[in-house]
């Protein structure tokens, strides 16, 4: 791809390079195991996606468990999707660190192939289940609860995925799709940050704008200003990223003391959670995710009992597809709460205590076959489509380097 990379990679070349040159902590890709998969990093992501569900769930009236403090576990299952998108910084920089150096527009483009593969076929999906949705309500003469969730202007931005991307807008169709904007916005924009000028400063400077960006999420001061979902994404990712360049920090310890480590950090969330009730004082196990995921990467075999069995493993795998297939649910059951029909009364008699269970062993069970069936293959195929994509362009650019050498060498002068 270095025809590509001639025309277009100038300004990612001379900022990795300047950052090269700058003395900073060096990370023994030996010490941390390069590429290795660690198993409890997918295994928690199993716990962290069916708190994220319960906390939709539990808004149901259908599913609401009011005992206490059941009640304030379920309704803190929020501070799970912080802890996706910093576990997103730390896992991206662990894989691609060695790389990033010598990282240009070929490579770039690459890992943009692979997140866009990812994200956007389920996304996709889910988005268009809910055009159906609004559809199929239309027909009835049945109006949404908020029409303005589902505009044609929203829905387009949903389509391009910067439905996050606009200051003081509402969630709209798939609700919980938010974060795959807000993803995409780190892959175009704060992947390129970490592996430029991101290089260039010290872990001191990092974690100053880290802060900075913390005290903006959790303020709100500046949502008519800047994109909220945004800022938190900048922050949890850089959090993230942070996290892994002070790996070095943390040589010492064996693996009985990073048990003992992630165990506390485990119980003192719980206590947290467990007494901060509906108070945003609970924002505060945000920062203590990071000592979760540090905790969950340096730990050993007896933590992979916890994290790592082959029954979270597996819910780990299809945790995205749960994320986003839950969303579409969660539009069912609040259609149920406001139903009359004679099997939402039905419904309404019976416990809870049944229901939920019932409802998450429902919402696994599909998230399971979407994965395996659509979310699989989907990402095989636009990863094959886009490998193929990307040859074609690297081939045109060839071709046309071959014809016009003195062509290109202006066009790299005015980049």
């Amino acid at each position: 791809m270095k025809y590509i990379n001639f025309y277009i990679s100038v300004w990612i070349e001379s900022q990795a390079h300047q950052g090269r040159q700058r003395k900073r902590p060096k990370i023994s890709m030996s010490e941390l195991k390069p590429r290795t998969y660690v198993k409890n990093l997918t295994g928690v992501r199993a716990y962290a996606s069916l708190w994220i569900v319960l906390f939709h769930y539990n808004a149901s009236s259908l599913l609401q468990i009011s005992a206490l403090p059941l009640q304030h576990l379920f309704y803190q299952g929020r501070l799970a999707t912080d802890f996706f998108l910093i576990l997103s910084g730390f896992v991206i920089s662990y894989i691609y660190y060695d790389r990033m150096p010598e990282f240009r527009l070929a490579q770039y483009l690459q890992f943009l192939l692979k997140r866009f593969a990812r994200l956007y076929p389920l996304h996709i999906l889910t988005f268009l289940i809910f055009v159906l949705f609004f559809v199929a309500m239309k027909l009835v003469g049945a109006e949404p609860q908020n029409p303005d969730q589902f505009s044609l202007t929203s829905a387009v931005l949903n389509i391009v995925m910067l439905h996050a991307w606009i200051p003081a807008t509402q969630l709209s169709w798939n609700f919980v799709s938010w974060s795959v904007s807000a993803e995409w916005f780190a892959v175009l924009v704060l992947f390129v940050f970490v592996i430029t000028g991101w290089r260039k400063w010290s872990q001191i400077d990092r974690l100053g704008l880290i802060t900075l960006l913390f005290s903006l999420y959790i303020t709100h001061i500046a949502d008519a200003w800047l994109p909220s979902r945004l800022v938190r994404m900048s922050f949890a990712f850089l959090y993230g990223a942070w996290l892994f360049h002070a790996l070095p920090w943390f040589r010492g310890g064996s693996e009985k003391v990073w048990n003992a480590i992630l165990a506390g950090t485990i119980v003192l969330i719980s206590l947290i959670v467990a007494g901060a009730a509906y108070d945003d004082r609970v924002f505060i196990v945000v920062p203590l995710w990071g000592l979760l995921i540090l905790g969950l990467f340096k730990a050993g075999a007896l933590s992979e009992r916890v994290f790592a069995n082959s029954l979270v493993m597996k819910l780990g795998e299809i945790s995205f597809s749960t994320y986003l297939i839950h969303g579409v649910l969660t539009k069912v059951l609040f259609h149920i709460d406001l139903s009359t029909a004679s099997y939402a009364r039905w419904l309404k008699m019976v416990s809870p205590y049944i229901l939920l269970p019932l409802a998450l062993a429902i919402t696994l069970a599909i998230s399971y076959a979407v994965h395996i069936y659509f979310e699989l293959p989907a990402r095989d195929f636009v990863l094959a489509k886009g490998t193929k994509l990307l040859a074609t362009a690297d081939r045109l650019a060839k071709s046309f380097m071959n014809r016009s050498p003195n062509s290109a060498k202006k066009t790299v002068l005015i980049l």
